[in-house]
């Protein structure tokens, strides 16, 4: 008997979506699956066309909750999946047929502890960015380096399948407190207790790119609260790298210096150097402390930014208000 596989989609205000993203999932080739939507808070028709949804197929399950936000809408999740393994899925996207087969295939034929697959990423009708490439078997550290990379398989939950096993031994939970970050440090944490990764690049989910998208804003002023929280995902995942993971910890260095490098931009973009006094120290400590060891894989413009960041900021924030 196939094993029980939930896939979990936190929806808000998602009701122009939501149901394609249901119906893909209805149609996939593993039938032995648990549909479970998180409702949070949603003010438009999504819970409506949920219900609807949830008529149609008894995989269909509808959980309720005051708007919390995506973290609070996925730990409900995590308590409520009924599968023996979890994927996610976000609202706005949807899968091909073979999307969970092929997850929970690779997951079982290599005794992996993640299963990882590719993924197509559309804005309307244009292709901006497709997984390409043979699979790879990763251990521990090599996983772990790729997560923190920008080129490979990426951070996000949406492309993986995970054990909840591990994740109810170990009590994974998404940070709620974070507004970027949180899915790569779920991830990171799940990857501190497994062995081995499989990543198949074959793209069998589609991601759609929405400017309205929490990730694509563009307002400076949030950003700066915003951006910042991936200092303080990293400021938690920075313990948890083994001293021999020396590939790991360069790689991190490196996001240390281009996060910190982010935020200090968009405090000169919001023309407010007092209001983020503590921001902008911790981030001039956090280069300083990390340039060195990142600095064959940094580009010659953030090195240029290192330097004016740690020896002559304001100047660099004039030049940020100035193109703000």
């Amino acid at each position: 008997m196939e094993e029980l596989i939930t896939v979990m989609i936190p929806a808000y205000n998602a009701e122009k979506y939501i149901a394609r993203c249901v119906e893909s999932l209805c149609m996939q080739t593993y039938k032995n699956i648990e549909i479970l939507i998180v409702n949070d808070g949603s003010k438009d028709s999504t819970g409506t066309i949920c219900l609807e949804l949830e008529k149609k197929d008894a995989r269909v399950r509808l959980v309720n909750q005051e708007n919390g936000g995506e973290g609070a809408a996925r730990n409900t999740g995590l308590r409520e999946a009924k599968g023996r393994y979890l994927c996610f899925v976000d609202a706005d996207d949807y899968v091909k047929p073979e999307f969970v087969e092929l997850l929970y295939g690779n997951l079982k034929k290599h005794e992996a502890g993640l299963s990882i697959c590719g993924f197509t990423e559309l804005k309307e009708a244009t292709v901006l960015n497709e997984t390409k490439g043979e699979k790879q078997f990763l251990s521990q550290e090599q996983a772990m380096e790729m997560l923190l990379r920008e080129d490979t398989f990426k951070g996000y939950v949406w492309n993986k399948i995970f054990d909840m096993n591990i994740i109810r031994k170990y009590q994974l939970q998404f940070d709620v407190t974070l507004a970027v970050w949180t899915d790569v440090l779920f991830v990171f944490q799940y990857m501190c207790h497994i062995e081995q990764v499989v990543f198949d690049p074959t793209p069998v989910y589609y991601y759609i790119y929405l400017e309205t998208s929490v990730s694509h804003g563009a307002n400076h002023v949030v950003a700066v609260d915003k951006s910042y929280s991936a200092i303080r995902a990293q400021e938690q995942m920075i313990t948890d790298i083994p001293k021999e993971y020396e590939g790991v910890q360069k790689q991190m260095a490196v996001r240390f210096v281009q996060n910190a490098l982010a935020v200090i931009r968009n405090i000169g973009y919001s023309g407010d150097s007092k209001k983020y006094k503590e921001y902008l120290v911790n981030c001039q400590r956090y280069i300083k402390m990390y340039k060195s060891m990142a600095k064959d894989r940094l580009s010659s413009k953030e090195r240029v930014l290192v330097f004016l960041s740690g020896n002559m900021v304001q100047i660099l924030f004039y030049l940020y208000k100035r193109n703000a």
